[in-house]
């Protein structure tokens, strides 16, 4: 038998551009992925390209559930830019709220979330200013 160490985390790993789905809900904005989606659907199976998730957006309390009922202790994810701020760069009340209703979801829960601040999911301003390459991508 393996024995894990007491600080050893058991859980799921998870993107937020690959399962929130809700592309279009809560001033979310439209990333990189999605314009890759709009250019080159063909390279997406079915060619669903990046706008379909697993919808955490709307289930997440039933998403931490099935976490909690397979024993997990944490899950990772990722926090969207495209989700959280607005064209300005401010915060998008809207997503935060939401961000806020899930880590309360998985506390309430007992589960831990470890939050990825970037997977490949920069707001489409962003990169039309030069993405990485623009000094107020790495600020924001």
């Amino acid at each position: 038998m393996i024995k894990l160490p007491k600080d050893f985390f058991f859980g799921a790993a998870m993107s937020g551009p690959q399962t929130e789905g809700s592309y279009n809900v809560g001033g979310r904005l439209r990333s990189y992925w999605d314009m890759y989606s709009d250019m080159e659907i063909n390279a997406f199976h079915n060619n669903v390209g990046s706008y379909v998730g697993n919808d955490m957006y709307h289930k997440y309390e039933s998403d931490i559930q099935l976490l909690k009922s397979m024993n997990f202790e944490s899950f990772r994810t990722s926090m969207q830019w495209t989700r959280l701020l607005d064209q300005d760069g401010n915060i998008n009340p809207e997503g935060a709220k939401w961000y806020h209703q899930l880590i309360d979801c998985a506390h309430e829960n007992g589960i831990e979330i470890f939050m990825n601040m970037y997977h490949f999911d920069m707001p489409e301003y962003l990169v039309k200013r030069g993405g990485w390459q623009n000094r107020e991508v790495v600020e924001a």
